[in-house]
């Protein structure tokens, strides 16, 4: 697996839409960040 890459090293305030779920990514893989977009999956 690659080096994760951080998407920030500071506090990252993002809107979400009320009932909407969102998926934080954790793995720092994500081309989507600070969301996940499932490239952990692929690899």
């Amino acid at each position: 697996m690659s080096e994760p890459t951080i998407a920030q090293k500071a506090p990252y305030p993002v809107e979400v839409d009320a009932g909407k779920t969102c998926w934080w990514c954790a793995c720092g893989l994500s081309r989507t960040q600070p969301f996940c977009d499932g490239t952990h999956k692929t690899l």
